[in-house]
């Protein structure tokens, strides 16, 4: 069975993004033996809606964290290998000082989540029920939603027009559902 018969068949293909409210109330509710390091690991993923592999990349001096941002440089990305802007997220939104605290707590050329891909897939799987990518799909949708542009979306993620197109059809038929 491949990784992605492996997904669906154990969450069934996501159609809608997450609310806000779910992803709140699932971190309040968060368990495990290692929540330090795990909670932030799904905040990450759930903000900047990068790939699983991005993330577990992703070094201390990949880094700035200011009074009012967290800015993180992705680096090349793993399909087509774009490189993206820096991507910058508010610190004052929900968990995102314990992604800063955890940058703060690591050394330089550290891992910022020093764990393998497996155990990712278990942290997101066991807290959401869903699987990594998940929060990629939720991002660039919220984003569509939101109403940024093409462009703007493409420097965010590194996805090509092409691939893109799957998520703007997920918002054109979400818009039509709420207008009749």
């Amino acid at each position: 069975m491949t990784e992605k018969e492996t997904r669906y068949k154990l969450t069934g293909k996501i159609l809608y993004p997450l609310e806000q409210k779910e992803f709140l109330e699932k971190m309040k509710a968060f368990k495990g033996k290692n929540i330090k390091l795990h909670r932030p690991f799904v905040a990450f993923l759930y903000y900047y809606g990068v790939r699983i592999s991005e993330a577990l990349k992703i070094l201390k001096e990949n880094t700035k964290v200011s009074s009012s941002y967290l800015e993180v440089d992705i680096g090349e990305r793993l399909k087509h290998s774009k490189r993206t802007p820096p991507l910058v997220i508010r610190i004052n939104r929900p968990y995102v000082h314990e992604i800063a605290e955890l940058i703060e707590e690591r050394e330089p050329e550290e891992r910022l989540f020093p764990f393998h891909r497996v155990t990712g897939w278990r942290v997101v799987r066991r807290s959401f029920k869903r699987y990594p990518h998940y929060f990629r799909l939720n991002r660039i949708t919220d984003l569509f939603e939101r109403g940024f542009t093409l462009t703007q979306i493409r420097n965010w993620t590194g996805l090509s027009l092409q691939s893109l197109e799957y998520y703007i059809g997920i918002v054109d038929i979400r818009k039509i559902g709420k207008a009749i």
